[in-house]
């Protein structure tokens, strides 16, 4: 699991990580805070010229074969484990 962004908070309540912590998954993160305000200019310039008019303009679009919420994650990964799908398969986290 890579962690690019928090915009809606870093705090996640009643998330167990015990199922993380049994596969010794990693879980990185990452800030551009501590990054000099150059990078980040250049940074969000790259974006804006070369990966947002992709967006936009939908010659770049994601794949999404399913979505399950945190609670179904055993679901998901059954279907992870099966590898008959293509796209990705997202599970989300909510602060509920």
């Amino acid at each position: 699991m890579s962690l690019q962004g928090t915009m809606g908070g870093a705090v996640v309540e009643k998330v167990n990580l015990g199922p993380v912590l049994f596969k010794r998954l990693r879980i990185e993160g990452s800030a551009l805070r501590s990054r000099s305000l150059e990078y980040q200019r250049t940074l969000s310039q790259t974006f804006q010229t070369h990966v947002l008019p992709m967006i936009e303009n939908k010659s770049v679009q994601w794949h999404i074969f399913k979505e399950f919420d945190w609670e179904n994650i055993k679901n998901a990964h059954r279907l992870m484990e099966q590898a008959q799908f293509t796209g990705k398969i997202v599970v989300k986290v909510s602060h509920e």
